[in-house]
């Protein structure tokens, strides 16, 4: 009796050459060997950075989900311009494993691990098993390389999780008459969208997937297909409507509206798109075009040379037709998602990530599928795992300053440099809890939330950040003046300020309202109890009446008040 055989791929079948069923079933207990063997690697470089302390992005979240888990909705005594899916995250992840920062890079580590599956299934679904684990391996790598602050709890991993799911669930959706999944592909999709508006390119992807489907299904009526595109997007509206609610029903919707889509809109066109390919070239660290910063291809550049070559190959290799629109779609409209406001920050290029492992997947499966078909008993697969080893073991050597460094405000200080108060957060924000009641507020010269968090005190205005009320948009002087208003209405028991330019967005200058009034304010209502002093090798605290004495001798300091007794 013949074995039973593989058909080659049609629509919604993966991409492979005919197979035996008994060698189709090693080759997938091989792939979920290998993905168990990867999950359970990145997992424990993972869990040794658990206690990182928290940068100002996370810190700002973690503020606002404290918030939300002690009945106060965001939007409301804190502002930004986030969506509040991702404080709703936090808050979750918080309420199930503490307010700390391990409790919240554990929930970071399951959502990454869940999304690594995700990506694994994504690409098995499209081609092989063994294209599959070498996606999902290669966004696991991607996705916690330092050049994108990939142990940091960044929205970006967020939008990852639900997006993928939801291409996922279309691809599902495609095989079966039941329009559930194409509901639930659309509620997906909406969640990505309330973890940041950048996930609107990847629902624009999916309407057009759907269209596809309708161009290569000549058969299905205008009027079915119509009701698809209705059904999908009212599973992106679903959740998207019932947070609507949720915010006006708490009275805060005017708030978010102007944060979330007035400022928003204003915010994404401060740089003139003439600077777009400047920014870009700094971000990836092209010689002379940039401005000579770090690189978002540092650390892991051989995984990323795999899916410049997995690119190259769906161009090029015909086996790879069927899914070249769906493959270069995705790629395309991820990197959208890095684009709006041409800022290029190393953590928005984590949505391009998906793309990028599945590209270095089809590179590694068709030079697998290349190598079977030669007249020599070359062990193919064996071959192709050997040179992604080495891709793969290159990148985590390159890194081994930051993934296994003993000292977890060292790796912090690797990133981001050691100008910034990320380190020295904790200490402050427990001298500042010592030192009063829960009632008490603080309110902080900087853009430091984090620090709000540590202290577990409320602010004493609605902004948390600095840099809205120094950019160049209508608003900047009227949010000077209404941080000044509120402080003021507060008293707030301490006052901190973060000399910093990174912090605040400008240097500190004499001219501008905000820092005359601050200086004014701090010294007639103020004394100084603390002292931050920042430096390269080691951070000096002084507090109480060792701060009154204490010279700082960086330009990098935190400078702690507390209110005068009246």
């Amino acid at each position: 009796m013949k074995p039973r055989m593989r058909d080659q791929a049609g629509p919604g079948q993966p991409l492979q050459n005919a197979v035996p069923a008994q060698p189709a079933r090693r080759e997938n207990l091989w792939a979920w060997c290998v993905m168990a063997a990867a999950v359970f690697i990145i997992s424990a470089i993972r869990i040794r950075h658990l206690g990182i302390p928290l940068e100002r992005d996370e810190g700002e979240y973690a503020y606002m989900g404290q918030l939300m888990l002690e009945g106060v909705p965001p939007y409301s005594i804190a502002y930004n311009m986030k969506m509040p899916g991702i404080y709703a995250a936090y808050a979750l992840i918080m309420g199930l494993f503490g307010q700390t920062p391990a409790g919240i890079h554990l929930g970071l580590l399951l959502v990454n691990i869940a999304s690594i599956m995700v990506i694994f299934l994504l690409a098995r679904k499209l081609f092989d098993p063994f294209t599959a684990a070498i996606a999902g391996t290669t966004y696991g790598l991607l996705s916690m390389s330092s050049s994108v602050y990939g142990l940091h709890a960044h929205a970006t991993h967020f939008i990852v999780l639900p997006a993928m799911g939801g291409l996922l669930t279309l691809l599902k959706a495609k095989d079966s008459v039941r329009r559930s999944w194409l509901l639930l592909g659309g509620v997906l999709f909406g969640l990505a969208l309330l973890m940041k508006q950048h996930a609107i390119f990847f629902v624009l992807f999916a309407c057009l997937c759907l269209l596809s489907h309708r161009r290569h299904a000549g058969s299905e009526p205008y009027g079915q297909h119509a009701l698809r595109q209705i059904v999908f997007m009212s599973g992106v509206a679903l959740p998207v409507a019932l947070t609507f609610a949720l915010l006006y029903l708490a009275g805060v919707f005017g708030s978010f509206w102007f944060w979330c889509v007035t400022y928003a809109r204003h915010y994404v066109t401060l740089l003139p798109i003439r600077q777009a390919a400047f920014y870009f070239c700094s971000a990836v660290g092209i010689p002379g075009l940039g401005d000579g910063g770090g690189s978002v291809f540092s650390g892991t550049p051989l995984l990323w040379g795999l899916a410049l070559l997995g690119l190259v190959t769906v161009l090029w290799d015909p086996e790879c037709r069927s899914r070249r629109p769906f493959v270069l779609g995705l790629a395309v409209f991820s990197f959208l998602t890095v684009c709006p406001g041409f800022y290029f920050r190393p953590h928005y290029f984590v949505t391009l990530l998906p793309a990028a492992a599945l590209l270095a997947g089809i590179a590694m499966g068709t030079a697998v599928r290349r190598l079977q078909r030669m007249k020599r008993a070359i062990p193919a697969r064996l071959l192709a795992s050997s040179v992604y080893l080495l891709a793969a073991g290159w990148s985590l050597f390159e890194q081994k300053d930051t993934l296994f460094a003993a000292n977890v405000n060292e790796v912090i200080g690797l990133e981001y440099g050691t100008a910034d108060a990320f380190s020295a957060s904790p200490e402050i924000g427990r001298y500042i809890r010592a030192h009063s009641t829960p009632g008490d507020r603080i309110a902080i010269i900087g853009s430091e939330p984090q620090i709000y968090f540590y202290a577990h005190r409320r602010s004493a205005t609605g902004y948390i950040y600095m840099y809205p009320l120094f950019e160049n948009h209508p608003f900047a002087a009227q949010m000077q003046q209404e941080m000044i208003r509120e402080i003021e209405a507060v008293r707030p028991r301490f006052l901190v300020f973060v000399a910093n330019p990174t912090s605040l967005g400008v240097a500190p200058d004499p001219r501008l309202d905000m820092f005359r009034w601050y200086d004014n304010y701090s010294r007639l209502f103020y004394n100084l109890v603390g002292i931050v002093d920042i430096q390269d090798t080691r951070t000096n605290y002084a507090w109480g009446e060792q701060a009154r004495v204490y010279r700082p001798t960086s330009m990098n300091v935190v400078f702690v008040y507390e209110r005068r007794a009246p």
